[in-house]
């Protein structure tokens, strides 16, 4: 029996599809000759969606993401498992589908309406926010053809999301348009879950996911690998990445230790941390106190075109700041055999209060290798920041005038 308060439920679920080595062997499946092979695509998979969560799914290309997301929409069927959703489903997997290009952008607005399920009355009602949303009122008449790829994307998702739905389904569809429009595009998801709609993200950015969702579910090889708090899949998914797989039992043990290390090792990060202007280590900052980010390396052999840096992130994961050596100078550093260098960034803390964690690394410039990366690597708290909001990322030092004219208009 499912809960009132799942509206998203699945056991055991199974996927495959057959595997065609050839032009013949396509042939001969089409008559059902001989035994085909079949791929597992989706192998096993069970969870469940409270109403109102946003979750974030995760992981590397082929590991079934957008599979999962077609049977949840219903577009595709599963081969085995139960499988429950409650609820009006829209789901933006393919922006486009139902679009013509001769035909104009308001035609296609009906087009597009009428294969997401809404009748010509409902397209009637939302026409004209839809044209508003996209922001192509003055060319909505003119043949969609004749739009850029960016304002087709515009016109094709402000319809898609027209819909009302009680479940939302986004397969890498938040990066239409112009940041504008994309910032646009965040706020609606904000209104979402303050609708109490239940979404499911797929993403590779991590901003996305730790901003936007409730839990993440990592999958790997068609398996759920993990469900865990954003920020903590953000971490497993970085050494599934780099660490060449989920099925190293040193991510299984590591996933919830403060930091992830990769890289290829052929040099390495001995010493890091926060300095006070003494040079003292320290790990709680006033807000605009002066302070030193720093990190030791070395190598055994000489390497050239090295490029080092930090990031700062909140505990949502969002980055808030970051620098390079090459950001800072134009030009990446060549490392002599045995020698240790000192990365050292001076800065005034002008964050607001809250907690922060820093990553930091080193890497080729040319070919963009990892050499020793740390993922929140250090971490800190700032206080202070009177007379500003507690919901504030930054320390502007701001300071409010009030003046009083003589005469008012």
């Amino acid at each position: 029996m499912t809960s009132d308060s799942k509206v998203i439920e699945l056991k055991n679920v199974q996927k495959s599809f057959k595997v065609y080595d050839s032009p013949l062997a396509l042939l001969k499946g089409m008559f059902n000759w001989g035994n085909l092979k079949e791929k597992i695509i989706l192998n096993d998979i069970s969870f469940c969606v409270e109403k109102g969560e946003t979750i974030g799914i995760m992981g590397r290309n082929g590991a079934g993401k957008s599979t999962l997301l077609k049977i949840l929409a219903g577009t595709l069927t599963a081969d085995g498992g139960e499988i429950f959703v409650n609820g009006r489903v829209t789901a933006l997997l393919e922006l486009g589908t139902g679009f013509n290009p001769e035909y104009s952008g308001r035609e296609n607005i009906y087009m597009g309406g009428l294969c997401l399920g809404m009748s010509k009355a409902e397209i009637d009602t939302k026409i004209d926010s839809i044209i508003e949303f996209s922001e192509l009122r003055d060319v909505i008449d003119q043949p969609f053809k004749t739009y850029s790829t960016g304002m087709q994307s515009r016109l094709t998702f402000s319809t898609a999301i027209s819909v009302e739905p009680d479940i939302l389904i986004i397969d890498e569809a938040l990066s239409v348009g112009d940041a504008k429009f994309q910032a646009k595009c965040y706020q609606w998801i904000h209104s979402l879950k303050a609708k109490q709609v239940t979404v499911l993200i797929v993403s590779h950015d991590e901003n996305t996911i730790t901003t936007f969702c409730d839990r993440a579910i990592i999958l790997e090889e068609g398996k759920v690998h993990s469900i865990s708090s954003p920020l903590e899949a953000t971490k497993i998914y970085h050494n599934i990445l780099f660490r060449g797989g989920a099925d190293q039992d040193l991510l299984v043990q590591n996933r919830l230790e403060p930091s992830m290390r990769y890289g290829s090792s052929v040099g390495a990060i001995y010493e890091f941390g926060l300095l006070n202007s003494k040079g003292e280590l320290i790990n709680r900052v006033l807000s605009g106190e002066e302070c030193y980010l720093y990190f030791k390396f070395g190598f055994a052999t000489q390497m050239a075109d090295i490029s080092g840096g930090f990031v700062i992130k909140d505990v949502k994961g969002r980055i808030v700041w970051g620098t390079t050596n090459i950001l800072q100078y134009s030009e990446s550093i060549t490392v002599a055999a045995n020698e240790l260098i000192v990365f050292k960034v001076k800065c005034r803390m002008w964050l607001a209060n809250g907690e922060y964690f820093v990553t930091l690394g080193i890497a080729n410039f040319n070919t963009g290798n990892k050499v020793d990366f740390i993922e929140d690597a250090t971490y800190f708290k700032v206080d202070g920041a009177d007379c500003i909001l507690d919901a504030s990322i930054v320390n502007l030092e701001s300071r409010l005038l009030i003046e009083r004219e003589e005469t008012y208009a």
